[in-house]
């Protein structure tokens, strides 16, 4: 019984926090200092911010894509596949929606036409 009322109070905990980052000042800093860097194609500031960031919060998909695409351009391939994967486990669906808008995401055309960005896509599980 005890378990019962432990496990809704930890789910109710668990999400409070993973929202709450978003709106961590710090958090929304660094992954707006990490997206100029991207947009400049400055690769180690954008890593730099965007490890920062996640040292925050390790919840958002697009985040990790936008982090996976700066790898890439420093050419590490290990940290960009690690990043790409995080992005993933953290939601499939939503990497995937995330990589076919090239109108809203720009900054991941190159991710999305690469070997890694394939392997994405071809991740999207069945609604």
């Amino acid at each position: 019984m005890k378990y019962i009322l432990t496990l809704p109070l930890l789910a109710i905990f668990l999400s409070a926090t993973a929202q709450s980052a978003p709106d961590n000042p710090e958090y929304r800093s660094a992954v707006e200092i990490a997206l100029g860097e991207l947009q400049k194609g400055q690769c180690k500031p954008c890593l730099e911010a965007y490890e920062r960031a996640f040292s925050i919060s390790q919840h958002s998909t697009l985040s990790y894509l936008r982090a996976a695409r700066c790898a890439q351009m420093c050419h590490d391939a290990t940290k960009a596949k690690a990043f790409a994967n995080k992005a993933v486990e953290i939601s499939a669906v939503i990497a995937t929606d995330i990589l076919q808008n090239n109108r809203d995401y720009p900054e991941l055309a190159l991710l999305q036409n690469s070997e890694l960005g394939k392997k994405i896509l071809k991740k999207k599980p069945k609604r």
